[in-house]
């Protein structure tokens, strides 16, 4: 059961943000300004995407829970950290689901470290963007970006 409930916490950011698309694509009129059918189809594309991140997510959160719980008791486990906590540290998703591996292999007390290695490097609640949003390097201009959403390597 607590192993079902980590992987649904692992990938909640982008099951909420999907569900709220599936929402605004049943409704009669999702925006203020009712622009006919082509809203809906958006909000129901972006739906798909988050879907998507939901399997791309799960699939990072089982690989980083496989990678510590080989190296659990092991003087590796440090530099294990250090290496998914660099690649994972891109975007909120992809903390959230590293975490959330790490309490469940390791208790609460990993989902600390992680949490603790994060705000030590400046990440703070609210960075739900992925880094380099708004600048000329932005993720969302890059297909790795996109196959990461979707759960295929570029």
């Amino acid at each position: 059961m607590k192993r079902i409930l980590h992987g649904l916490l692992a990938v909640w950011p982008p099951l909420a943000l999907a569900s709220i698309s599936f929402g605004l694509a049943a409704s009669t009129s999702p925006s203020l300004i009712d622009m006919g059918i082509w809203d809906n189809i958006a909000a129901y594309g972006a739906g798909l995407v988050f879907m998507t991140d939901v399997g791309a997510r799960y699939a990072e959160f089982r690989k980083a829970r496989a990678k510590i719980a080989e190296f659990e008791g092991s003087p590796a486990l440090g530099t294990v950290f250090y290496q998914l906590g660099t690649y994972h540290k891109r975007s909120w998703c992809q903390r959230t689901a590293l975490r959330w591996a790490a309490t469940d292999v390791l208790g609460p007390r990993g989902g600390m470290i992680v949490t603790l290695w994060y705000k030590a490097l400046g990440y703070r609640w609210w960075h739900v963007l992925p880094d380099g949003t708004f600048s000329r390097q932005s993720p969302f201009l890059k297909a790795g970006f996109w196959s990461s959403v979707v759960g295929v390597k570029a």
